[in-house]
């Protein structure tokens, strides 16, 4: 015989609002550094005592371990915000509703509502982080 509390539920509902907080923090985070070229301009100003000329889109990678770090990263933190904000509305959902079709348009519809989601708050966390006289 099991016996849970009242405040089993709230304690589940709070932590997974809190991981799905961590995730788009994380997510964020590797978008910056993807998105934005500033973590390379300082590091090869710091490498190379202020005598780094920036030509637009012409200059090698300063680190190309930290670019496919940041890709693998945001791939990773987007597909577990997708599963499991799509897996929470789907029990959700699950248990209003009955017929299978309307199932499957809700979650096309969460899925697509989702991946806009983690756009726009790519675009909003690296627009206002970024440098000034930087260009997505």
């Amino acid at each position: 015989m099991h016996i849970t509390l009242k405040g089993d539920s709230v304690m589940k509902k709070n932590i997974s609002k809190i991981y799905l907080g961590i995730i788009i923090i994380l997510y964020n985070v590797f978008s910056y550094i993807y998105a934005t070229d500033g973590l390379k301009i300082q590091l090869a100003t710091k490498i190379q005592n202020n005598k780094y000329d920036y030509i637009k889109y012409n200059y090698n990678s300063i680190s190309n371990k930290l670019y496919i770090i940041s890709i693998i990263g945001m791939i990773i933190t987007g597909t577990v915000f997708l599963v499991f904000s799509t897996y929470k509305i789907y029990t959700y959902i699950k248990s209003r509703t009955d017929k299978k079709i309307l199932h499957i348009f809700i979650m096309l519809m969460f899925l697509i509502i989702s991946i806009l989601f983690l756009y726009f708050c790519r675009n909003f966390f690296v627009n206002t982080n970024m440098l000034i006289g930087e260009e997505m």
